[in-house]
């Protein structure tokens, strides 16, 4: 990958350039860089030292990326201060414009269980599901934004019983999280062991993790595998540094990851 880097002057009214130079840096360079940049951000956020992301996919190929309930709700009422992730992740489908014309319809994983969507509005989110590299212990997790009671939540599940249980949890989390704002007694979550869940305050993007305020917990601070997850955090540095979200970009084969996604040629 190359970087061209310019300046220029205005003199006299006429733009002229005064500096140019090219960086050329390798993938794993700037994998590397990508991901620094994740942990960097987790750290400024004030998340749980726990958070440590390997890769920008989440897939344990690289180590698995660990985190908390209570991070990955606040981690995820955070990422609804980018207007341009509002915008995508509140969608179920979106048709991506392929050059050749073949077109692909990607459709979020979030909003294909009715019994989470069919109970509560569901406002944006993302699905995390994977095995540990001994493929021993598969991790399930879902974070998902919804409106209860004419304010904004995040949500976090995490360790859920099954990838369909996920959703499950995420119902049961919201409902024990509208039982503790009308004040009565919250039952637990039990298809998952970990879940948390925040208000999203009126601009996130102020405010660090201890300023959050939580609502509902359960085991919210033992870390464990975050999977997909991660990607919030990826689109949240896309963000921060790309100042154009609908230019063209170049897809490098190291980035021919597979999983569960659409396929790129």
């Amino acid at each position: 990958m190359e970087y061209n880097v310019t300046a220029k002057d205005n003199i006299l009214g006429f733009p002229k350039l005064v500096f140019q130079r090219k960086y050329s840096h390798t993938d794993s360079q700037c994998m590397a860089a990508f991901v620094a940049s994740m942990n960097a951000k987790s750290s400024e956020m004030g998340l749980d030292p726990q958070t440590i992301w390997m890769n920008p996919s989440g897939r344990e190929d690289d180590g698995v990326s660990y985190s908390t309930a209570k991070s990955l709700a606040i981690m995820t009422a955070f990422a609804s201060g980018y207007p341009e992730l509002c915008e995508i992740w509140s969608k179920s489908s979106h048709v991506v414009k392929r050059k050749d014309k073949q077109d692909i319809t990607v459709t979020s994983s979030v909003f294909t269980n009715n019994v989470l969507t069919n109970s509560y509005p569901i406002l944006g989110g993302k699905t995390g599901s994977g095995f540990n590299l001994e493929r021993t212990f598969e991790y399930n997790t879902l974070v998902a934004i919804t409106e209860i009671n004419g304010h904004l939540i995040a949500g976090a599940i995490m360790d859920a019983t099954s990838a369909s249980d996920r959703f499950n949890a995420m119902k049961q989390l919201f409902e024990a999280t509208e039982a503790t704002m009308n004040g009565t007694t919250p039952s637990p979550i039990t298809y998952a062991t970990k879940a948390c869940s925040v208000y999203v305050p009126s601009c996130p993007r102020t405010y660090l993790a201890d300023k959050f305020t939580v609502i509902y917990t359960q085991n919210e601070n033992t870390a464990t595998g975050t999977m997909s997850v991660a990607k919030v955090m990826t689109a949240m540095i896309v963000l921060d540094n790309l100042t154009d979200i609908n230019k063209s970009i170049k897809i490098a084969s190291a980035d021919l990851i597979g999983g569960s996604g659409a396929f790129f040629l």
